[in-house]
């Protein structure tokens, strides 16, 4: 056993409690227990812990229960195990691209110059801008960034800051779970972007504006295959989709079902195990 652990607690709705622990113990390899109502309890060797470990189970268990909502985990940590202080610890300003870099709210050391900065609180939201995933689509939006873009599942914010730190007039940020859209509305007001970046709580159904020109989805491939035709719907003609999240073996299904949906493809970014698409409708 490990020398000490990290308590999660995840509760799900819309799927059957002892069928996603049985994923948890048996696909994951994870020691589980299942508490009265919706709620599991996942125990995490402290020594390999981090917020993004977790929200990689979590994401993973979308992708197999696609039908249910999972909320974000809440951590609980044993007495006299600050891992929470090693975690901090760990997460120093990090570059992205060419223009980029990411900055702990908390940190109070140098910061590399001639960039500009994103303060970063993530709170248990994903997006630090440490996964590959979230690091190519903060890349690509450099890159591609103009006129109104939408972050569908914005997470910590992360993605929505980038755009608007790289060109976007407007951007709007959606999120299912109130938990994240809290905490990117909170690093929207670090960086001094209330005028620029909107955070709203639900998915693509809440955006009314008729068409944006831009989408960045930071998904899994279940969703964005699902979401292919709204994407496809809600952009100007000529827009652009960056889509990642996907493994490097689900590129080529992803790919496939944008261009069923009417996308034509631009190009395909590779980083680690991980893949990004960017995707235009024609027009």
């Amino acid at each position: 056993m490990a020398s000490s652990w990290i308590k999660a607690l995840i509760k799900v709705d819309g799927a059957d409690v002892e069928e996603v622990a049985g994923a948890l113990a048996y696909d994951h390899n994870l020691a589980v227990e299942v508490a009265d109502g919706a709620e599991i309890t996942l125990w995490l060797d402290s020594a390999t812990f981090s917020p993004e470990a977790v929200h990689e189970i979590v994401n993973s268990l979308r992708a197999q229960f696609p039908e249910a909502l999972f909320h974000l985990p809440v951590i609980e940590k044993k007495p006299h195990e600050d891992w929470l202080k090693k975690w901090k610890e760990s997460f120093t300003p990090l570059p992205i691209g060419e223009s980029l870099v990411i900055v702990p709210s908390w940190w109070r050391g140098p910061i590399p110059e001639n960039r500009k900065i994103i303060t970063l609180d993530p709170g248990m939201a994903f997006g630090t801008g440490h996964h590959p995933a979230t690091a190519i689509c903060m890349e690509s939006l450099e890159r591609f960034s103009t006129g109104l873009v939408l972050d569908v599942g914005c997470g910590s914010g992360i993605l929505a800051i980038t755009a608007a730190l790289s060109g976007a007039e407007r951007v709007i940020g959606v999120d299912n779970d109130p938990e994240a859209t809290i905490v990117a509305k909170e690093n929207v007001e670090i960086n001094s972007l209330e005028t620029k970046v909107e955070i709203r709580d639900g998915t693509i159904d809440c955006v009314d504006e008729p068409y944006v020109d831009i989408i960045v989805a930071n998904l899994f491939l279940n969703a964005l295959t699902v979401l292919a035709p709204a994407f496809y719907a809600k952009l100007k003609s000529s827009g652009t989709l960056i889509a990642s999240g996907l493994r490097l073996e689900q590129g080529e299904p992803a790919q496939d079902a944008f261009e069923r949906a009417g996308f034509t493809n631009v190009e395909r970014i590779d980083k680690d195990e991980w893949t990004a698409l960017v995707m235009r409708r024609p027009g």
